[in-house]
């Protein structure tokens, strides 16, 4: 039908009334042969959808389609090319949990680097929704795992943010740097003791992150769990050496804090 259509002289690159293409609809159908028919009819394989850029490829890695993936690389489309948000091939295939896509995409000339608008890369966002098989395979094709965000947080500070254990475990054993602070000064363990969360602070001790640092103004991820009142956070971290009695820019020691807040059963903790 296509071979007939492009004989005739129709517009293969002719959207429908949605804006979707016969290319972007083959890419989500995971029609190679429509593909292959279209591009030897001429059509632009990188023509973006006109209501949001997504291109054939963005399309076909949204939905892990690697067949359709692979043929576009092989006809020259451009695996780097983004949507609308800043999102790439290898960005949103990485967000929908992927791993064959973006195996695909990154072995072939996707760049596993970079990033939407607001900084979020690959590895960014498969940290945040917890999959530690695609930070490998990021990290095998040259993702640089430690590259922060327009606020400053790293795949790790996601991670932990979010309670993604599998991936801030597999972070920290790729070397990921723990430590780095967003552009407010607070850290992974900062982020994890201020939403009580024991099993991602837990993991970042583990691995020998520091649980001291503080942010600009002193606070240190005592202060942040003691604010909330979090017994069991305080209690790791005083048995981890946690200085308990460091003070922030106003003075206030973690203990203060909690006395503040009305938080009486830890402060009755902290005291005895």
């Amino acid at each position: 039908m296509l071979q007939c259509l492009a004989a005739a002289g129709a517009d293969l690159n002719a959207a429908k009334a949605d804006a979707w293409t016969p290319a972007l609809i083959a890419a989500k159908k995971d029609e190679v042969e429509a593909l292959r028919c279209l591009k030897d009819g001429g059509a632009d394989l990188d023509l973006p959808k006109a209501t949001d850029g997504s291109t054939p490829a963005f399309v076909a890695a949204s939905k892990g389609n690697v067949a359709s993936l692979k043929f576009l690389e092989e006809a020259g489309a451009d695996l780097n090319k983004a949507n609308g948000d800043g999102a790439t091939p290898t960005y949103v295939a990485a967000q929908n949990g992927h791993l064959a896509a973006v195996s695909c995409l990154c072995f072939g000339l996707a760049d596993p680097n970079l990033a939407m608008s607001n900084g979020w890369t690959p590895a960014v966002v498969a940290a945040k929704n917890n999959y530690p098989k695609i930070l490998l395979e990021l990290n095998e094709r040259g993702a640089k795992l430690d590259l922060p965000t327009s606020s400053g947080a790293t795949a790790a500070y996601v991670a932990a943010q979010h309670g993604s254990l599998e991936a801030l475990r597999c972070l920290a054993e790729l070397g990921a740097d723990l430590n780095l602070a967003t552009q407010t000064g607070a850290t992974a363990a900062f982020v994890a003791a201020q939403a009580g969360n024991l099993p991602a602070l837990r993991c970042l001790g583990h691995a020998g992150a520091n649980l001291n640092l503080a942010k600009p103004d002193g606070s240190t991820p005592a202060h942040a769990a003691a604010a909330k009142g979090f017994i069991e956070v305080i209690r790791y971290l005083s048995d981890q050496g946690v200085n308990m009695d460091k003070r922030n820019s106003a003075g206030a020691s973690p203990l203060s804090v909690a006395e503040a807040r009305g938080h009486d059963g830890l402060v009755k903790s902290m005291k005895y």
